[in-house]
């Protein structure tokens, strides 16, 4: 199943700031806090590489806090389902950094009984 598919599928939060909690189910919470690596590209006439987007975090889960990397394109498992980071929000900045105060991220989380069915 894509990864489109799936978010559409899930409980999903848009719009995000960095630094604010944000509950997207009543067992998942997020709240990013940083960036790693944002090296997804401006133009793709002159990429030669994958997009990344790495964003450090705290996820709540049942009550119960870690320190997490979302990665773009690549869901982490979250108790009984996946848990995905879907959009920076902003584009690419062909210049280099963007401050941390332009960043909306969306998020999807999506239990497996969903996932199951889907591919059903």
């Amino acid at each position: 199943m894509s990864m489109v598919l799936a978010a559409a599928l899930a409980s999903s939060v848009e719009n995000v700031p960095i630094f604010q909690r944000v509950a997207i189910t009543d067992d998942v919470s997020v709240v990013a806090f940083g960036i790693i690596e944002d090296s997804r590209c401006s133009d793709v006439r002159f990429c030669f590489r994958d997009d990344e987007l790495r964003v450090a975090a705290v996820l709540a889960y049942r009550g119960r806090e870690y320190e997490v990397v979302l990665d773009w394109n690549r869901p982490l498992r979250v108790g009984d389902g996946l848990l995905y980071l879907t959009s920076a929000g902003t584009p690419a900045n062909p210049n280099g950094a963007i401050r941390l105060e332009k960043y909306r991220l969306s998020l999807a989380y999506e239990p497996f009984d969903m996932v199951r069915s889907a591919g059903d």
